[in-house]
């Protein structure tokens, strides 16, 4: 708790992102992390103790912003499990938002996760929308896929790096890295409409948005992984117009969203919701 208290203090900090704790004391040792109770080499507690702990630390200090958390092998299978037992695990902790400032408007939440689109890569949402429309003190960012003629990529999380490594992406992958603490790694690539994973996760931004209190999320692109700035009429299109959405379906591999409820979902967001939502 000090320590995180006198390292915002000087960093003049108002928030704490968790994005995938000691992955990369793992991935020295060539090992790629499967659970989040495992304990590190190096530091005698897991990940799971760190996505228990500072929420705690950040309703302690009374901080302007929850806890940001980045669950560890989005765009994998490995996501959903690990997803789902981090939101519970901090369910069960029974903490209340508690921003310490003269703010008039203070935040109601007390967990804030990282483009939501990309953890359910089976195209299911349903439990991730049951366990938000039950707990209104979570929120969310949505991240949105634009189908760019290219996207760039930067990311640290080792599950999507593997699978980069083994596919047949011809873009050529950057590492930099800061001793044995962290690295990130930069490409390029390309989503495209007759591949699964890249139809579901832009399904899956649609589906949450239709199925969740709009106060709950937050428009994002994970910019500029996603997708950019100026896709926002598009996007704007496919929430607010059931039409829309049919007719940029109907280009995409039918059998991709035969799992994900978007094809039989008739909702349209009003104008009011959108505003909420941007």
């Amino acid at each position: 708790f000090c320590f995180i208290s006198n390292l915002l203090e000087k960093v003049k900090g108002f928030g704490l992102k968790a994005y995938n704790p000691f992955e990369a004391e793992y991935w020295n040792w060539k090992v790629v992390r499967k659970n989040l109770t495992d304990k590190g080499r190096l530091f005698n507690f897991a990940p799971m103790d760190v996505y228990e702990k500072l929420p705690r630390f950040v309703e302690h200090l009374g901080l302007p912003h929850s806890i940001h958390a980045h669950i560890e092998g989005y765009e994998s299978h490995y996501s959903k499990e690990n997803l789902l037992t981090t939101l519970n695990k901090v369910k069960s902790l029974g903490l209340k938002p508690n921003p310490k400032n003269d703010f008039e408007i203070k935040r109601s939440q007390i967990f804030h996760l990282a483009h939501a689109s990309s953890y359910n890569i089976d195209g299911d949402n349903s439990e991730l929308i049951k366990f938000y429309n039950e707990n209104q003190d979570f929120d969310m960012d949505l991240g949105f896929i634009g189908f760019n003629t290219i996207n760039p990529l930067v990311t640290s999380d080792r599950h999507l790096i593997n699978r980069l490594n083994i596919s047949s992406n011809p873009y050529k992958l950057f590492r930099s890295s800061v001793e044995s603490e962290g690295d990130s790694f930069t490409t390029l690539r390309k989503f495209s409409k007759k591949e699964k994973e890249s139809c579901v996760m832009w399904a899956n931004g649609i589906d949450l948005a239709l199925n969740i209190s709009p106060w709950q999320l937050q428009f994002s692109v994970n910019y500029p992984n996603y997708a950019d700035i100026t896709d926002l009429p598009n996007i704007a299109s496919w929430l607010t117009s059931n039409v829309a959405r049919e007719k940029f379906i109907k280009e995409m591999d039918a059998s991709a969203l035969k799992d994900n409820s978007i094809v039989s979902n008739n909702k349209e967001l009003t104008f009011n919701d959108f505003i909420i939502l941007t």
